[in-house]
């Protein structure tokens, strides 16, 4: 018979070795897999204030509703679209909020008036766990800040103002 004439402690040997080996394979396999996973996780982790969110660029305001409709203009018809009443060299102005509460408004491309400087400043601040924020002082809560979208709901009397913002 042909096992009789192998040496049992190499078979021993060689299982351990095949056994050692595979074990290695298998920490290095696992290994592996548990760094991928831990980057993954780190990924997921990995969220963005909405400080970075608002002050990583500049915005650009492209809806105004108000419910219900309220004079905006004062021309004594009830305004339900505040883009529409806006004058128009606003509707191009970006807003791009700086880390240090700082908030400059770019008037774009169209000035109202050609003297006017290029920009302005005034100042913001979350309110209530980023929730709120108030800009030159007139407080807002915020419904949806993402990479792209900035969306705030102001109170104009007994009327609301939603404004969105999208990132330029």
């Amino acid at each position: 018979h042909w096992s009789e004439n192998i040496n049992p402690h190499v078979v021993h040997m060689y299982h351990f070795k095949t056994s050692d080996m595979q074990t290695k394979i298998m920490i290095l396999i696992c290994s592996a897999l548990l760094v991928l996973m831990s980057a993954c996780k780190k990924d997921e982790d990995k969220k963005t204030s909405k400080a970075d969110l608002l002050t990583d660029g500049r915005w650009l305001r492209t809806s105004y509703t108000i419910t219900p409709p309220f004079d905006l203009d004062g021309d004594g018809v009830d305004d339900a679209d505040g883009m529409a009443v806006l004058p128009t060299c606003w509707k191009d102005d970006l807003f791009i909020f700086q880390r240090d509460g700082t908030l400059v408004i770019d008037e774009g491309g169209t000035r109202c008036n050609p003297g006017d400087p290029q920009t302005e400043t005034t100042t913001w601040a979350f309110l209530n766990n980023e929730t709120e924020i108030t800009i030159d002082g007139d407080r807002a809560t915020i419904h949806e800040l993402t990479s792209s979208r900035f969306r705030i709901t102001v109170m104009l009397g007994n009327s609301q103002g939603d404004i969105t913002f999208i990132k330029q």
